[in-house]
């Protein structure tokens, strides 16, 4: 084909027809121009949609690890159930024995809220902007930014209050037995009427009672927001944003 082009330059060129030497000349190079414009449309059609796969897997990855963070937060809103559900039984508390001491051990239980995060390593590896919904970027952000913030207030407010207080407070009343198993230490006070006497008791128990209501509240924000983050990636996949599977 080039060698085609070359001998009708050169046959114009000798048949002196510079006017239309120019004119096929101008021509072969919007030839060239329009084959390399079409070229590269072609080659960003290719890269456009092999980032819109990209987009839908991530996303996907993403609403899965989602749902697991709703799990997670079910069991978490349940335990916080129980656990106030005895740290009230104890303000009052049944006499001496194995009613108190199983009150007693599980009001000692703590909640860990971890949230999932590897489908978010994922997207900010590639780039967040691989997302082509700002909204959908904007509503991601805040999930993990509400995430990180809660497990912030969860070090300080509890972490905190467990060692400070909590721990040192019933180490000082409880003989502690084996762990059997199930993360559960039972013990039974050294002195139970020396214990739930102590001024101190009540104020305890009204402090892990007044994080745990707290606790709930934000489990609860965070199973919203999953659910809802949940939905707004569904309609936008459903959507004309992102590549549907075929």
């Amino acid at each position: 084909m080039i060698s085609f082009f070359r001998k009708i330059r050169q046959k114009l060129l000798s048949q002196n027809r510079v006017t239309r030497y120019l004119v096929y000349a101008l021509g072969e190079i919007f030839l060239v121009v329009i084959g390399i414009l079409i070229a590269v449309s072609i080659n960003n059609w290719n890269e456009d949609r092999k980032s819109k796969i990209k987009e839908r897997e991530l996303l996907n990855e993403l609403t899965k690890d989602l749902r697991e963070d709703l799990v997670m937060l079910e069991f978490q809103l349940s335990l916080s159930d129980t656990i106030l559900k005895y740290l009230n039984v104890l303000r009052n508390p049944p006499p001496p024995g194995i009613a108190f001491d199983e009150a007693l051990a599980s009001a000692d239980k703590a909640t860990l809220a971890n949230y999932r995060y590897s489908a978010m390593r994922s997207i900010e590896s590639v780039g967040i902007d691989i997302i082509r919904s700002k909204d959908l970027i904007q509503s991601i952000s805040n999930y993990y930014r509400w995430w990180d913030f809660g497990n912030e207030l969860y070090r300080i407010d509890f972490d905190e209050f467990w060692k400070s207080e909590w721990l040192p407070f019933f180490r000082k009343h409880t003989n502690r037995g084996v762990s059997q198993g199930n993360f559960m230490q039972p013990f039974s006070p050294k002195d139970y009427e020396g214990m739930i006497n102590d001024p101190d008791y009540q104020n305890i128990l009204m402090g892990k009672i007044y994080i745990f209501q707290n606790f709930k509240i934000r489990f609860e924000s965070s199973r919203i927001r999953g659910e809802k983050l949940i939905e707004d990636i569904s309609e936008y996949l459903n959507s004309e944003g992102a590549l549907k599977e075929k």
